[in-house]
């Protein structure tokens, strides 16, 4: 019942081409992760073709690599997984303005547990990529509560030095509903204001565009 998918043997060369001697352990990784996906031939083709789509993509100064990623991805549940899934849709179609993926965060000169940034752009523009369920009534009842992850986070990455940043972008995932007032009034705000303090854009921004 849990069984690998079974996949297009034409992505399967194109993954394997890709990424040369490490392709199939890319392979194997993305197979794992869907395993019990209720639809795990489609979701698992539909990954690795991001996964043949991202293989440019190279480690350096701890960054992690595309293979990095698909590693971490097999790690995590099928709930989580999804959710990651968003952060590499959104990279296989900007793979050209990608300098890293995965850029740690560091304190003190130590490495902090955790892949720190989502996307750091070849401009210095950090992205942080979020799929919310905006049907959740947290959104519309306790809009300060739920923007209070998305402030710290950007306190965090304004705050980064290695590498310098021009910038935060958060990117909503749009399939999540239509974002409740309350909750982009309050993001609006903290947009502003740490804009102000930081001298540097903080920006909020859907994807896929419709």
């Amino acid at each position: 019942m849990n069984k690998r998918p079974a996949i297009s043997r034409k992505v399967v060369e194109d993954v394997v081409n890709a990424y040369g001697p490490e392709g199939q352990h890319v392979i194997d990784n993305v197979l794992d992760t869907w395993r019990t996906a209720e639809n795990r031939v489609k979701v698992a083709e539909d990954t690795l073709i991001i996964a043949r789509d991202l293989a440019p993509i190279k480690g350096k100064f701890g960054y992690q690599d595309a293979a990095d990623i698909f590693e971490d991805l097999a790690l995590n549940s099928t709930t989580t997984a999804r959710g990651a899934q968003f952060e590499l849709e959104w990279a296989a179609k900007h793979v050209d303005e990608i300098e890293a993926m995965g850029v740690p965060t560091f304190k003190n000169n130590w490495k902090v547990a955790g892949k720190g940034l989502d996307i750091l752009k070849k401009d210095g523009m950090a992205v942080e990529l979020k799929n919310y369920d905006f049907t959740r009534q947290i959104y519309a009842i306790d809009p300060k509560r739920a923007a209070a992850s998305i402030k710290r986070q950007a306190i965090s990455r304004l705050r980064f030095k290695k590498p310098p940043i021009t910038g935060i972008t958060f990117v909503f995932d749009s399939r999540g509903g239509a974002m409740p007032a309350a909750f982009k009034k309050e993001i609006d705000a903290i947009g502003k204001s740490l804009a102000k303090k930081h001298g540097l854009p903080v920006r909020f921004e859907f994807w896929p565009r419709r």
